[in-house]
């Protein structure tokens, strides 16, 4: 992520990632101004205990390989790194600390977060 950017943030299982999902992000950019969509892959969604079919690297790969030729989509892998259930508060909240820590560092404004989309599957 690029400091002083208007970012939104999509998570969700992406199992599997689908054109809806690309054409929610490219919407929300339109809409909003957006400089960049981040999509972070759930890693253990607390309201899908053992439902998804691929492992949560098999569906970032997946995410990766579907935002790659898109300048203005990324994949983020962090709630891969931590432990326990994936609540989107605490993907906000960490998101939030890296942005101050961007901003305390570099001197800008920081990102600019949006409250997420719901998987819609």
């Amino acid at each position: 992520m690029s400091e002083g950017n208007s970012i939104g943030v999509f998570g969700g299982t992406f199992d599997p990632i689908h054109n809806t999902h690309l054409k929610i992000a490219r919407t929300a950019i339109e809409a909003a101004g957006l400089d960049l969509v981040l999509f972070v892959v759930s890693a253990r969604p607390p309201h899908k205990r053992g439902d998804t079919f691929a492992t949560a690297e098999q569906r970032l790969a997946m995410v990766r390989a579907a935002v790659e030729r898109e300048p203005k989509l990324e994949a983020s892998d962090l709630e891969l790194k931590r432990r326990g259930p994936s609540y989107t508060k605490e993907t906000l909240m960490e998101l939030e600390r890296e942005a101050r820590e961007n901003d305390s560092c570099a001197g800008h404004r920081g990102e600019a977060l949006s409250t997420p989309t719901p998987d819609p599957g």
